[in-house]
């Protein structure tokens, strides 16, 4: 049990963390932008890697590119956590496309539409 509350502590901080850099454009590549959020972060269970799923509001190919420019940067993102964690290893990230925020948008757009049209 204290293991899954430490895994569940280091998940929500490692979201956060990379939350921040990403709104502070503390990483500076440009297919990185304000609209990307952190979905959730799954640990192994040994707790060395970490999958961190990213979605975004924006539609399109940007995502995509952005998670290719995070898995670029992720020793750069690590190197930052590694500054504010107390941990004996820094988890090994990969980041991950998640669409769940893009097709829940989409849904809401379709549910509109259907209140508006049955309004009329």
């Amino acid at each position: 049990m204290y293991k899954d509350i430490k895994k569940f502590k280091l998940e929500s901080f490692i979201a956060q963390e990379i939350g921040n850099l990403i709104v502070t454009r503390g990483i500076k590549d440009p297919r990185i932008h304000s609209f990307l959020t952190v979905v959730k972060v799954e640990f192994s269970k040994d707790l060395i890697n970490a999958k961190v799923f990213i979605g975004s509001i924006k539609e399109g190919a940007s995502l995509d590119n952005a998670v290719k420019a995070l898995n670029n940067a992720k020793g750069f993102i690590q190197s930052q956590i590694i500054k504010r964690i107390k941990v004996r290893n820094t988890p090994k990230l990969l980041f991950v496309k998640d669409d769940s925020l893009s097709k829940s948008f989409y849904v809401n757009k379709m549910i509109e539409g259907l209140n508006t049209t049955r309004e009329n």
